[in-house]
């Protein structure tokens, strides 16, 4: 099976607008996986073995650069490296960024996507020095969608709504100069009203049927005969 890992923060881990969480069949995380092994619709074989495993790995407040996925208590290396070693996914989606436009933090848009560029090279280094016997780690960079300052965050991401809308911008930038492969979730989905952050059950299932679509269509994976 191609192994895919979600790497992002809470609307990966699946808080709902109104507060809790979504249940597994309603988080985009988990339909992607749905969505993946769905058979086609011309397809003639009845089988339904499933050819992609979906992994999640969404934890609440995780930031690009601030307590860093590489450097803090929040994800860090320690987190992340252990998942690339076990599983090998063969593709990584960073869904992140978010968290990043808190007031306290003070960063930039251009800081934010510069976060994002680190994290890709950490992932590629990670991925040529120790899983060097299996074809390279894909990445695909998810631009989240915009904010919109409301309660109860208004004094948590002041500033944030203006900036959200240069990320899609900084994370294509980065997106390029990696060579990965990149999303706009704003093409798909927008942020709730209801607290201005998190999504939507629709968006869950929008996003989740749109990166299904994208990597179907676009991304190919080789697997290594051991």
């Amino acid at each position: 099976m191609t192994k895919i890992l979600c790497f992002g923060d809470s609307n990966t881990w699946g808080t709902k607008p109104e507060g809790g969480r979504y249940d597994d069949h309603e988080r985009w995380s988990f339909l992607l996986g749905v969505y993946l092994n769905m058979p086609s619709s011309d397809s003639i074989n009845q089988e339904t073995e499933s050819k992609y495993l979906v992994m999640e790995a969404g934890q609440p407040n995780r930031t690009l650069i601030k307590n860093a996925p590489f450097d803090g208590d929040k994800s860090g290396l320690t987190y992340l490296k252990p998942l690339l070693a076990i599983h090998e996914p063969e593709l990584v989606i960073i869904m992140l960024g978010t968290n990043d436009l808190k007031a306290k933090f003070n960063l930039s848009p251009a800081d934010i996507g510069a976060g994002a560029g680190t994290l890709i090279e950490q992932i590629q280094a990670f991925s040529q020095e120790a899983i060097s016997h299996s074809s390279a780690t894909k990445i695909l960079l998810v631009s989240p969608p915009e904010i919109k300052e409301v309660p109860p965050y208004v004094s948590v991401y002041a500033g944030g709504a203006q900036k959200s809308q240069l990320l899609a911008h900084e994370f294509a930038t980065q997106a390029k100069q990696y060579q990965c492969d990149f999303l706009d979730a704003n093409q798909v989905i927008k942020s709730s009203d209801v607290d201005g952050i998190h999504w939507g059950a629709q968006a869950h299932e929008s996003l989740a049927l749109s990166i299904a679509e994208y990597i179907k269509q676009r991304m190919s994976f080789s697997h290594s005969s051991n």
